[in-house]
């Protein structure tokens, strides 16, 4: 009686997707991006507990997943097969009347294949994170840093190294700013200036 009442409090939910703290305690797992980490749990869900190695999922599944395009989805599938988590054990085939995608398996559980050792892997147990000297940045030239201008008298006909400018030479005489209104204001003012000597 005790039993029958737990199966029908359970309202017929009889799978889940478990995913252990030790798992998720993981550096691999860490460093997984989001997407990854959504895929991973759709694999695992398409795992019924005796067919790891020949869990099916295509990258459009993946794409729609995580709901992004195929190009995301099998990014994704790359980040987890490359932290570990997961190994191509089939490759997709497609011809004109089926189309096959690729077989995973998980490497956290056994391998159900017959006639292949039954332990996990736990690849991802292995993984370690890149160094920064060792990781791939891409570099532009804006994020250049530039050394400020010195900004000391320069000698006469002599180059400026240290100046963005390198090559150009300082003028010798210094250039007078001229402005147009300069020579009405003066030629308004000499008669007035005539008027009074007289």
């Amino acid at each position: 009686m005790p039993r029958r009442n737990r199966v029908k409090r359970a309202g017929g939910a009889r799978f889940w997707v478990q995913l252990e703290h030790w798992l998720l305690d993981t550096p691999a797992w860490r460093h997984l991006s989001a997407n990854a980490r959504v895929i991973y749990v759709e694999i695992k869900r398409r795992y019924n507990g005796k067919n790891n190695g020949l869990i099916s999922l295509s990258a459009r599944e993946a794409g729609d997943a995580v709901n992004a395009s195929q190009q995301t989805g099998a990014r994704a599938l790359t980040e987890l097969s490359d932290h570990g988590f997961i190994e191509i054990t089939e490759d997709s085939t497609f011809n004109r009347k089926v189309h096959i995608a690729r077989r995973y398996r998980l490497t956290e559980a056994a391998d159900d294949r017959p006639g292949l050792p039954k332990m996990a892997s736990k690849d991802f147990l292995k993984w370690a994170a890149e160094s920064p000297a060792k990781s791939k940045t891409q570099f532009h030239r804006c994020d250049a840093t530039v050394s400020p201008m010195e900004h000391e008298p320069a000698k006469r006909g002599v180059l400026t190294v240290n100046s963005s400018m390198s090559g150009t030479v300082k003028p010798e005489t210094p250039v007078s700013q001229f402005h147009g209104r300069n020579s009405i204001r003066s030629s308004a003012s000499q008669p007035h200036n005539r008027r009074e000597a007289s």
